[in-house]
């Protein structure tokens, strides 16, 4: 088996390099794009800690969430700010206000949902969000952008 491959030494210029994730890289940025958020909470739930937001300085963990509504037509969640709790739908469900559209939080822990949150703001508690720039190849660097 050893002679049937050839290994090829790789140049070190298209080499791309991407730091180890910290549970920090999970918070949310409610002014990403409806399906950036939705990647960040899929790639971040079970078996990991989740991606996390707050409520009334209290840490909120979004497990599950899913796509409620875009913004292709006019409509009053456009009037609303990103982050916000547009409506409690039940214990467990409730929607949230981003760019571009509406979510489905269907699963979560943390400070539990009610009716008196509807409304309120979800926020990042000020906490830095880290993105990470693109090289000229469209792959990362180690280089941070903070937003």
């Amino acid at each position: 088996m050893k002679d049937k491959y050839k290994l090829i030494k790789q140049k070190e210029i298209l080499a791309t390099y991407y730091p180890k994730r910290s549970p920090e890289d999970s918070l949310i940025n409610w002014n990403d794009s409806m399906d950036n958020i939705l990647k960040l909470i899929k790639a971040s739930t079970t078996p990991f800690n989740g991606a996390f937001t707050y409520l009334d300085k209290k840490k909120l963990t979004v497990l599950n969430a899913s796509k409620f509504f875009d913004f292709k037509l006019d409509n009053f969640f456009k009037k609303m700010k990103n982050g916000q709790i547009c409506d409690v739908l039940s214990e467990n469900n409730f929607i949230i206000k981003v760019k571009d559209g509406v979510i489905l939080v269907n699963d979560y822990k943390g400070t539990n949902i009610l009716n008196s949150h509807k409304n309120k703001i979800l926020n990042n508690h000020d906490k830095i969000i880290k993105k990470f720039k693109k090289n000229n190849f469209g792959n990362y660097d180690l280089k941070l952008k903070y937003i």
